[in-house]
């Protein structure tokens, strides 16, 4: 082919799909100013795609830390005040972590709610009943039709820990959009029941495009990370796996109450696992829904609970010995996740990367349990 056909060629394929043109080798091209444009505007758009897809993640971290947080906070001060909740709080402090326990001695203090965070808020909503539960209950993913305030309450979790129990910062355009439709409708509901004091759906609406320069895109894209801090932890090829502190705390506390002798009656814990695959994430949570019991034949020590869509979530169950050391759990999860794979990977994936935190337990808080111990 002649340099003019490469060159010409180039040029349509590169609109089309930029990839091409990294195949030409560069003695085949004459050094004319027109080709070698052509080939830095390849290497400059695949740099761009990358910092479009960090800049996606960091607006939904803008909009998460700055929006759903207030959101959380505005309902909370709606339903009790700090004086009051604080003595609601202090017969139950070994039910929150050390972190946890702090915030809560400041309701004594002026703008006290200010620092409370989506997990805490979520946690005393539902604790102290504060709110009705939503249709299908804590700790599950709501109804689409279900608009209630307890249920927006539980999507803003989810899509919380979904943004922080993330190994990768790259969001792709089609994610982007679903986010945003969706904090778009929670923004919509709260301006009606907070009668439109805050304005929470135009904010969302002017994030999603408001010009975000380099050093506010690292802000909240850290300022989001460092909620979890997740990190990789081992490595059993071809399967990566990640944890954030929450994981590390509760090994700590279990490996403390297992050397104690203090979980009598407590035979398992549970764990959820979110799959980053390039899979159909739909088509494979069904596939591993319908073979629940076959994935879950000769698997000793865990067992596979359910697998959720939209991010692949996946339910596991461990017993406690698995905890003991770093070695059998490792093991533990290895083996287990290898199984998953059998039944869902349909050709060999050089990494998949596997993101771990532990279902918390919410006991409803009340006077005949305040003196016990939480497990």
């Amino acid at each position: 082919m002649s340099t003019t056909s490469i060159e010409r060629q180039a040029k349509l394929e590169g609109a089309k799909n930029f990839f091409y043109v990294r195949r030409i080798k560069v003695d085949e091209i004459s050094q004319s100013s027109g080709v070698f444009y052509i080939v830095f505007a390849v290497e400059h758009s695949i740099v761009d795609v990358d910092s479009e897809n960090r800049e996606r993640f960091s607006r939904i971290s803008l909009v998460i830390i700055d929006i759903l947080t207030n959101i959380l906070r505005d309902i909370l001060r709606s339903k009790i005040p700090p004086t009051e909740l604080y003595q609601k709080c202090m017969p139950y402090l070994n039910y929150f972590n050390l972190d946890q326990q702090t915030r809560l001695h400041e309701l004594q203090l002026p703008n006290t709610y200010e620092s409370f965070d989506i997990s805490l808020i979520y946690k005393l909503l539902r604790q102290f009943l504060l709110i009705p539960p939503p249709t299908k209950g804590w700790g599950n993913v709501p109804d689409t039709t279900d608009t209630n305030l307890a249920a927006d309450v539980e999507r803003i979790r989810c899509y919380r820990n979904q943004m922080v129990y993330r190994c990768s910062t790259n969001i792709e355009q089609d994610a982007f959009e679903f986010y945003f439709d969706q904090f778009r409708d929670i923004g919509h509901r709260m301006d009606l029941i907070f009668f439109n004091k805050r304005n929470y759906e135009g904010t969302i609406d002017r994030y999603k495009t408001c010009r975000m320069d380099d050093q506010m895109q690292i802000k909240y894209e850290n300022a989001l990370k460092k909620l979890e801090n997740v990190t990789l932890r081992f490595e059993k090829r071809p399967i990566k796996f990640y944890w954030g502190e929450n994981f590390d705390r509760c090994l700590k506390d279990l490996r403390s109450l297992l050397k104690d002798e203090k979980l009598e009656g407590r035979r398992n814990v549970r764990l959820q696992i979110v799959l980053h695959t390039e899979a159909d994430v739909e088509r494979t949570a069904d596939i591993m829904n319908t073979l629940r019991d076959e994935i879950n034949e000769s698997l000793s020590g865990k067992e596979f609970i359910v697998a959720t869509k939209r991010s692949l979530i996946i339910d596991i169950k461990i017993i406690l010995d698995m905890f003991e050391t770093d070695e059998m759990l490792q093991s533990t999860l290895a083996s287990f996740l290898e199984k998953i794979m059998a039944h869902i990977m349909t050709s060999n994936t050089e990494n998949i990367n596997m993101v771990l935190f532990p279902v918390e337990e919410y006991t409803t808080l009340n006077e005949t349990n305040a003196n016990e111990e939480p497990i």
